[in-house]
C-alpha cells in the first residue's frame, strides 16, 4: 500500500515540476536502427531561453548540434552550436538577439551504432 501511495505522488509531482519550470516542448525527432540520424525543428515565438536534449537507448555517445535563425522587427541573425557527448545531453542553444519575436531552431544527432535515439527542442518564454 506505501508502494503505491509513493508512486501515485511522483506520478502528480513530476509533471507538476516540468511545468512550473515553464520549458515547453516545440519540435521532436524520433529513429532507431543502425547509423541512427534523429531530427527536428520548430519555430519559437518570443523565447527567453531555448535548448535542446539528445537521449537514447541504451544510453552512447552521440555528435549533436543545431543551427538558429531569430528575427527580431527587420533584423535577422544566424548562430550554430555543437552538442557531443554521452546521452543524454542538454545543450543551452544561444539566442542571437536578446528577446527574439521568433526563432527557427533546427536540431539533429548521429549515433554510429543501433539505438533508439531522440532530439527534443524546448522552448521557455
Amino acid at each position: 500500500m506505501r508502494r503505491i501511495l509513493v508512486v501515485a505522488v511522483v506520478a502528480l509531482v513530476v509533471p507538476a515540476v516540468a511545468l512550473a519550470s515553464g520549458w515547453k516542448i516545440i519540435a521532436q525527432g524520433k529513429a532507431s536502427g543502425r547509423y541512427t540520424v534523429a531530427a527536428a525543428s520548430g519555430t519559437a515565438i518570443r523565447p527567453a531561453a531555448i535548448r535542446m536534449k539528445v537521449t537514447a537507448s541504451p544510453n552512447i555517445r552521440t555528435v549533436g548540434g543545431y543551427s538558429i535563425q531569430c528575427r527580431k522587427g527587420t533584423k535577422k541573425k544566424k548562430g550554430t552550436g555543437k552538442a557531443n557527448g554521452m546521452t543524454p545531453i542538454t545543450k543551452a542553444v544561444v539566442l542571437p538577439f536578446a528577446h527574439p519575436d521568433s526563432c527557427v531552431v533546427v536540431a539533429s544527432a548521429t549515433l554510429a551504432s543501433t539505438t533508439k535515439m531522440t532530439v527534443t527542442i524546448l522552448s521557455r518564454r
